[in-house]
């Protein structure tokens, strides 16, 4: 007998050979994903939306120029910039009015973030548009888009009101976002809830859009549906649209707190699904990972907090809030602008569709001189120290 024994090579089965297959592929999924994740940087000439063009009276396009007859075009950003600005909007149940409009900036160079606030009653002139509320806007183009057949009219309102905005202030906008009310209850939900004072107790009714706002002062945890009344909130404010705006800063301030205390990349990650989920965008996993990553590394004292200068008026009969063109003009240069050089005078608004030359009011308000009324800057940490005082109706 022979000592020699040969060990023969057990074959896989077919059924072994697949999940063995099936492990690996996953693992290596997970690692070139997780890579991608951590290695992954968007574009910062990426932009989602093209511009706002309006038409003479043949339907030929006329393109925006300056003083001095040259068309008007955004400039390429510096590919070595890490700079990036987001429109994000808010519209209530019953109708498409987009009651919050911000901007927001991210500037990972600085690690800074800008949240520059558009009041929903601002002033605008656009052609063939009824309302001079920039809050109804995205709802005619919703309904403009629906009527012509739009697979997607959510997303193609959304582009149309980025492309006027980013023509009309001269900046680039990367990404959009929108969020119904349902959505804003869900996330807040998804993050746990906002730990938060109320300055004051807020109580109001309106049965025909189903709102009943009730809560009282003092420091609370508001769970998504209660968020959303604070945030709604504006009834009992001197100056309601601006003092809703202010609100807003109150709770933005804690919102960011309570995400950079108690999340990480891994929580927001897991979150990532469900809060994209509940908005239309054109923000990608990828994107709102990266960006959210960063955004845990700002720390409050950088993350800065303004509305838009102007001044109300009743135009035609409507409560309107018409921009100051220099004082908007910069805002926009220190918080928007994503570029190397300032934008200039001559870039801004070349459509003028923020203003009315044919109505003295609203010229005059637009055309005032630099610091007719000097926009406010808040720091996110210094609102959670000390609140924002709003003038409320006696």
């Amino acid at each position: 007998m022979t000592d020699d024994i040969k060990l023969k090579r057990k074959r896989l089965s077919p059924v072994s050979i697949v999940l063995i297959s099936l492990v690996v592929f996953v693992f290596s999924a997970i690692v070139v994903g997780g890579a991608f994740v951590l290695l992954y940087e968007p574009d910062p000439n990426k932009s989602n939306f093209g511009g706002y063009y309006e038409t003479n009276t043949d339907g030929e396009i006329v393109l925006p120029t300056d003083n001095e007859g040259s068309i008007v075009t955004l400039p390429p950003v510096d590919n070595d910039k890490k700079v990036f600005n987001f429109l994000i909007l808010g519209h209530d149940k019953v109708a498409k009015n987009t009651d919050i409009i911000m901007i927001v900036r991210c500037n990972i160079d600085e690690n800074t973030i800008s949240i520059v606030q558009i009041p929903r009653d601002t002033y605008v002139n656009v052609s063939g548009k009824k309302s001079h509320k920039i809050n109804a806007l995205y709802g005619a183009y919703y309904n403009s888009a629906k009527k012509a057949g739009s697979k997607d009219p959510t997303m193609d309102a959304l582009s149309q009101l980025a492309g006027l905005l980013q023509t009309t202030f001269h900046i680039r906008i990367n990404h959009a976002a929108i969020i119904d009310l349902d959505g804003f209850v869900k996330i807040i939900d998804t993050i746990g809830g906002v730990y938060m004072s109320v300055p004051a107790d807020m109580k109001y009714t309106d049965k025909y859009q189903n709102l009943y706002i009730d809560l009282k002062k003092g420091e609370q945890w508001l769970d998504g549906e209660k968020a959303m009344q604070f945030v709604r909130y504006r009834s009992g404010y001197v100056n309601a649209d601006v003092g809703r705006t202010n609100a807003l800063k109150i709770f933005m301030s804690a919102l960011l707190k309570q995400v950079k205390e108690n999340m990480n990349v891994s929580t927001l990650s897991k979150c990532a699904t469900e809060i994209l989920s509940n908005m239309s965008s054109t923000i990608e996993l990828g994107d709102f990972i990266y960006f959210a990553k960063n955004a845990l590394s700002v720390d409050l004292s950088k993350v800065y907090m303004v509305t838009l200068p102007g001044k109300g008026l009743m135009v035609n009969g409507a409560s309107c809030y018409v921009l100051c063109r220099a004082d908007v003009l910069d805002v926009i240069n220190n918080h928007l602008n994503v570029f190397n050089e300032d934008i200039k005078d001559s870039e801004f608004d070349p459509y003028r569709i923020l203003t009315d030359d044919t109505n003295s009011k609203v010229s005059s308000i637009y055309s005032s001189p630099l610091g007719t009324v000097k926009a406010e800057v808040y720091v996110a940490s210094d609102v959670n120290e000390n609140s924002i005082d709003i003038p409320r109706r006696k």
